[in-house]
């Protein structure tokens, strides 16, 4: 929003302003005089009468209120029409949370001035970016995307590890949001900043600095005020954990670390005090995290878990996570489901919404219809504690032609189509032998959980990793 387009939004809360935005000279005091005699002039409007405002403090509080829906771009834009708007900009309530969106920052030193100055809390760095060259990107929205990102992998690990040194130099910060930037400068700006509460990474890539493609997380054992954690690598990396470290108490209430091969490395140090947890490539998960690991988190509510194709683990995880005694949102993404699922989700009495999307890809598709059958008969018995249930097929499913080819022995199995448009498969035994349902997703909720608030729908494989109970319209 451009100064002229917020001055005609003023206008028509005909509210006058007497600055002139060129005014620049005169000393302070003659500033704060301008200043109060032009909240003054707001008191009186001669087409409303006299006190259209009561008084100053009321203006005041009233471009408060209108500049808290700017963004950062749009309030620095405001701040240059007058020295009345410049006053409120100027306020500290704006600064202590900034997010840099579509920003373009020119000068880290003048940036890290300005958040030392306004004591701010929270910054959120996505969308940022520090090269002018990105004004010259075409207008294309995949062209843009596509040039920054590459800009981002050749030339910006550089420029995150100044920008998170010379965060850290901002202690007033205790929320901090980043993404696309190397694993270094991640730990960079953890280990100098310890007071942070919130610690958020999105896409980390592997930058020039970080050769060997682990990522280092030694630093959880000196952020004691951190409650949130959130790493999202945008390939898949080992971490690496200082295992001297067993004893170390966190106070983490949210975590989720996505695409790390090798999360065994952490599970010593999952304190009982997580609320929220998210992890990515649970197969690399030991044995030991359903046993030991997992009915100690007693205070989780939401649990997210992705890609188990260890059939073993998928069950002892389902097994554990039905003894969880605050559990109520459950996701499991891209697991493999096999015989004795659905005894052991009928057990999570206690869940309250629940995603399940299985890895239909990595198994034969003779086996869809068993899976899908064990995941109706497990939830169905959940249907008095269960409220929300998300069911998310893939294309890689059993399809209706590929099924009239199936055989057991040497006859044909027996196929039959309900509805119309995408179907779920699904074993029925009609007393003369097995045959195969292909129920329509519209069906599916009216013949088999109709007292459910139920969603069943189909993606691409490739969408499934962006799907969570909070980002399903129901």
């Amino acid at each position: 929003m451009s100064s002229h387009g917020l001055v005609s939004s003023f206008e028509k809360l005909e509210m006058f302003v007497g600055e002139d935005s060129n005014e620049n000279h005169g000393t302070q005091s003659d500033a704060s005089s301008s200043t109060r005699d032009t909240l003054k002039a707001l008191t009186y409007n001669a087409d409303h009468g006299p006190y259209f405002i009561d008084d100053a403090d009321k203006a005041y509080i009233i471009l408060l209120n209108v500049f808290r829906y700017l963004s950062i771009k749009d309030l620095q834009a405001a701040m240059q029409v007058c020295k009345v708007w410049n006053l409120v900009g100027s306020d500290k309530i704006f600064w202590k949370r900034i997010s840099l969106n579509n920003c373009i920052v020119h000068d880290t030193d003048m940036m890290v001035r300005t958040l030392k100055k306004c004591g701010t809390e929270r910054l959120d760095l996505r969308g940022m970016s520090s090269f002018k060259m990105v004004r010259l990107l075409p207008s294309d929205d995949n062209w843009s995307s596509l040039l920054k990102g590459l800009i981002n992998t050749i030339e910006m690990p550089d420029k995150w590890l100044s920008l998170c040194e010379a965060l850290t130099k901002v202690t007033t910060l205790t929320e901090v949001t980043i993404e696309e930037c190397s694993a270094h400068a991640v730990n960079l700006l953890a280990k100098g900043a310890p007071q942070l509460k919130s610690l958020v990474a999105y896409r980390i890539i592997k930058g020039l600095d970080m050769g060997m493609g682990y990522m280092d997380i030694t630093f959880l054992k000196d952020m004691r005020c951190l409650k949130k954690l959130r790493l999202e690598n945008a390939v898949s990396r080992e971490l690496s954990f200082d295992k001297t470290s067993d004893k170390i108490e966190l106070n983490l209430t949210s975590l989720a670390i996505t695409r790390a091969v090798n999360l065994s490395c952490i599970e010593h140090i999952l304190p009982p005090t997580l609320v929220s947890l998210e992890l990515g490539e649970c197969h690399s998960l030991s044995f030991n995290f359903p046993k030991d690991v997992l009915p100690k988190l007693v205070n989780l509510t939401r649990l997210r878990l992705e890609l188990c194709n260890n059939t073993y683990l998928v069950i002892m995880l389902v097994e554990a996570i039905s003894k969880l005694p605050n559990l109520a949102e459950l996701e499991l993404i891209n697991f493999e489901i096999s015989t004795g699922f659905g005894k052991v989700i009928a057990k999570c009495i206690n869940l309250k919404s629940l995603l399940i999307i299985p890895l239909y890809g990595k198994i034969p598709k003779h086996l869809h219809p068993l899976m899908n059958s064990l995941i109706v008969s497990g939830v169905s018995k959940l249907k008095n504690s269960l409220q929300v249930f998300v069911w998310v097929v893939t294309d890689s499913m059993l399809s209706v032609e590929n099924a009239r080819s199936l055989r057991i022995g040497q006859n044909p199995v027996k196929v039959r189509v309900i509805g119309r448009g995408d179907v779920i498969p699904l074993i029925s035994n009609n007393g003369a032998g097995f045959r195969i349902d292909f129920i329509s997703l519209d069906n599916v909720q009216a013949l088999l959980l109709q007292d459910l608030k139920f969603k069943v729908f189909k993606t691409p494989f490739s969408s499934t990793w962006k799907l969570s109970l909070h980002n399903i319209r129901m």
